[in-house]
């Protein structure tokens, strides 16, 4: 998709009549009961889609509720350290080697992975970790079982205890469809285990219609992962027309989801708080729009350079994450002197990234665009105290 920039009078709150007239790869402005250019929606996928990965995912695995005495550690044919259940053999992932070290007692996850590595490894090896594997399992009590989640490629996915409830993705894609049943999934970045994306919502469901024509829409975000990498979620956010930004706010306590795949859990009961957190967030999402537009008032009384690095010191971000927000700044946000411009281009950059990354950046968006004069008064403050050496260390040699 073109990036567009806009400028002077473009840049208000009705920026998105420019949106109308601009053409793109694949059409003309907004896409039919979208808030979106057609570019954009060129790149979602429907909760059928959706679906329909979900199910093939499931067709392609098997989850285990085994004891100690159904599980062993073998070196496979080709000489590699391998769980065997059932008679079957999975050679387990990155993800799960820290859980199978933990439940299983092995004092350290890394010694397995160090050993199990690609470069060097040989049988030798693999011997090794099936005696230290094994000399630990030896500890686990006799009743104790565990949740294994293998896949037919041979992989096991994820090693939990058998109180670990896994939230169904496609369940959840079902539950999130019934309530949302025209919206479309952006930003769609999932994978057999993890759910990680954002639900478009449709014009007719904005409540907004007195600013159809504003360059902001609203969304929410949603991630769910079946091996421990996260917690279900749903969040209200916002983003921007032209663009594939978003900020999630979490403004108001209480009004996000998030809940942890452990105990009983009533998917009936479940399901009706889904319900009531998407009519709890859309209006949120609604109102975050004036709060966001608000943040072109909160001008940057240094320079770009010394703000961002000041937020990025305080978010921990890589040498790598604060050059690519800066840059994007330079490249798409240089009309916007304040922490409106701040906010997109750190989002921006985290469309880089990985989802878990990504989401972070999104989180950190929604944060900041929610300071008050005071907050962004002391951001300004810290900036004007920033040396070279800092600089050095936060952007490294490249600024």
């Amino acid at each position: 998709m073109p990036v567009v920039r806009l400028s002077g009078n473009d840049l208000d709150k009705n920026a998105g009549q420019f949106v109308k007239t601009l053409q793109g790869s694949v059409g003309i402005g907004f896409a039919d009961g979208f808030h979106v250019h057609k570019d954009w929606m060129a790149q979602t996928i429907s909760f059928d889609d959706a679906l329909d990965r979900a199910g093939q995912a499931e067709s392609e695995r098997t989850d285990y509720i085994a004891g100690i005495n159904d599980i062993a550690f073998k070196v496979s044919d080709g000489g590699k350290f391998v769980v065997e259940i059932g008679g079957k053999q999975f050679r387990p992932t990155e993800h799960s080697f820290p859980q199978l070290s933990q439940k299983y007692g092995v004092l350290s996850s890394s010694i397995l992975r160090e050993m199990d590595s690609d470069e060097g490894s040989d049988r030798q090896d693999a011997e090794t970790m099936v005696r230290i594997a094994s000399n630990a399992i030896r500890r686990v009590k006799d009743d104790a079982k565990f949740f294994l989640r293998t896949y037919e490629d041979g992989t096991l996915r994820a090693v939990f205890t058998e109180k670990y409830a896994p939230i169904n993705n496609r369940w959840y894609l079902e539950t999130l469809k019934e309530f949302l049943p025209s919206a479309r999934l952006s930003h769609w970045k999932s994978d057999e285990d993890t759910l990680w994306g954002n639900i478009l919502i449709p014009d007719s469901m904005k409540r907004v219609a007195e600013d159809e024509d504003s360059d902001f829409g609203c969304m929410l975000s949603v991630a769910n992962c079946e091996i421990g990498k996260r917690s279900i979620n749903l969040l209200p956010s916002i983003f921007r027309s032209i663009c594939l930004n978003g900020n999630i706010w979490g403004q108001k306590e209480g009004v996000g989801m998030k809940r942890k795949h452990m105990g009983k859990i009533d998917l009936g009961e479940f399901k009706a708080q889904i319900g009531e957190k998407i009519t709890q967030q859309l209006p949120i999402a609604a109102a975050a729009i004036d709060k966001f537009l608000d943040t072109r008032r909160l001008a940057i009384k240094s320079n770009v350079r010394d703000v961002i690095a000041v937020i990025a010191s305080d978010a921990k971000f890589s040498v790598g994450e604060a050059q690519r927000a800066l840059r994007a700044h330079e490249l798409l946000e240089s009309h916007h002197e304040s922490l409106f411009g701040v906010v997109n281009a750190i989002t921006r950059m985290g469309q880089s990234y990985d989802p878990a990354r990504q989401y972070d950046m999104d989180i950190l968006g929604g944060q900041l665009a929610q300071m008050t004069a005071d907050q962004w008064n002391r951001i300004n403050d810290k900036s004007r105290s920033i040396n070279t050496d800092d600089i050095i260390k936060i952007y490294g040699l490249a600024v």
